[in-house]
Order: structure tokens, then C-alpha cells, then sequence
């Protein structure tokens, strides 16, 4: 599917009477997802993402980047609890670990944390469903190259996916074009 994401990153500038810096990527790309489904109440999830820098501010002003090779990647992994209320409306949460790299004009990022997903599951057919998905993270911020130079005091990061899933061992019994079972 498709993703977008938007990376926080912020020093706090309390002591010295000024204001906070405050760096903001908003980012887009592709993801990838895979659930295990036969382990309930415990399945799991692990989400696969790559992006490429759409735009960078420093303190709400856009800055110009110098090279054209930069890109990130994101690996969310999580437990499903899966919050079956209705047949054609399918909501499930998941709590779980986040990592985030990103080679980027200044540094090379590594972001380690923890996350929130939220998913929407639309079943389509038989086998399609539309999928709908938010990921909030908080995260360390200080692994990678910027840890001895520009060091964060907080980082979040908040992400929105629109997918397609496809399965043919996990077939929605309820869907919107009512198709029959083979």
C-alpha cells in the first residue's frame, strides 16, 4: 500500500530563554504488512515501510535539500488484538516495537521506540480487503550519526496508510460484494 509519514524531532532550548528547535520530515512511500492468523488471541503483525523525503523544516521553515539520494526505512512489529464487533467493519489495535532509519542531507537517523497501530479493515470480496492505518510512535532519537553532535530530547513520529490485502487462506465470510464460497 500506500504511506505517508511525519517525523518530529525537538531540542529543548529551556535554559537559555529561547525557543525550542524543532525539525519536521514529512515523508512518503510504500509499506508492506504481514499477520499471522491462526494464533489467536495473540497474533502478530509486522509491518515493512520505505519512504523518500518529500519536504524538511527547521522551526516551521521549509529547508532546500542538497542531495537527491536520501530515503528511510521503518520496521513496526506488534501484537493484534483484534476487536471483532461487526461483520463488515473490521477494527484492530496493536501495541509494539518501532525502528526507524533514515539517511537524510545532515545525519543518518536511528529512531528506537514503541508504537501504537490502529488499523480499519474494509472486506471488499472474498479476498480483498481495503485496509486503513495509523501508526504513533515515541521514540529515542539519539542512535545514529547526530548522537555526539545534535542530540533530541524527544522524537515522535505519526504515520497513515492506505492498502489492498490479498488472501486466499483467509477469506472474509462477510463482505460487501457478497460473493459466493467456492
Amino acid at each position: 500500500g500506500l504511506t505517508t509519514s511525519w517525523v518530529n524531532r525537538v531540542i529543548k532550548q529551556e535554559e537559555y530563554g529561547r525557543s525550542n528547535f524543532n525539525f519536521q520530515d514529512f515523508l512518503v512511500g510504500a509499506y508492506i504488512s504481514m499477520q499471522t492468523q491462526n494464533m489467536k488471541p495473540l497474533n502478530s503483525v509486522i509491518r515493512l515501510a520505505g519512504y523518500y523525503p518529500f519536504s524538511f523544516t527547521f522551526n516551521e521553515v521549509p529547508q532546500v535539500s542538497k542531495a537527491i539520494l536520501r530515503g528511510s526505512a521503518d520496521l513496526f512489529a506488534g501484537i493484534l488484538l483484534e476487536l471483532d464487533m461487526w461483520n463488515y467493519l473490521r477494527i484492530n489495535l496493536s501495541p509494539g516495537m518501532h525502528v526507524y532509519y533514515q539517511y537524510s542531507d545532515r545525519f543518518n537517523y536511528v529512531h528506537v521506540g514503541g508504537a501504537l497501530l490502529a488499523n480499519l479493515e474494509l472486506p471488499i470480496a472474498q479476498c480483498w480487503t481495503i485496509k486503513l492505518d495509523g501508526i504513533a510512535s515515541l521514540d529515542y532519537a539519539n542512535l545514529g550519526s547526530n548522537k555526539n553532535v545534535e542530540v533530541y530530547d524527544v522524537c515522535w513520529q505519526y504515520q497513515l496508510d492506505f492498502g489492498f490485502r490479498y488472501s486466499k487462506k483467509s477469506i472474509n465470510k462477510y463482505n460487501y460484494l457478497k460473493q459466493q464460497s467456492e
